[in-house]
């Protein structure tokens, strides 16, 4: 699942297109995630849907593409909440990439304040 829009940011091997509109909730395919408080000061919440159990990867992307935060995650069948500390970076926007063992991933815009 990704939000999608004419924005566009290019890592080291991943591409994310990211929207305002992607700021909160996006959805795909019957999936939604939500990611609150969105612009936030030092941590958000990250809720998603999930169709199996699987073990999980969360990577956020500074606006240059360089990785500042990676955190192994689990997401169980249904729903999946989990509170993610930025304390440590500066204000700026973000790139979130959630990606599961089982190949399903998504990716969501987060600006800190």
């Amino acid at each position: 699942m990704m939000c999608v829009s004419k924005d566009q940011l290019q890592t080291d091997r991943v591409l994310f297109r990211t929207s305002d509109a992607a700021l909160n909730t996006c959805a795909s395919g019957g999936t939604v995630a939500r990611i609150f408080p969105n612009p936030g000061s030092s941590d958000f919440t990250l809720e998603w849907s999930a169709e199996q159990h699987s073990d999980v990867e969360l990577t956020l992307y500074d606006i240059n593409g360089r990785s500042v935060k990676r955190q192994n995650l689990q997401q169980s069948h249904g729903s999946n909440r989990a509170s993610i500390d930025m304390s440590h970076v500066a204000p700026g926007i973000y790139i979130g990439r959630l990606q599961s063992t089982a190949g399903t991933s998504f990716s969501f815009k987060w600006i800190k304040q």
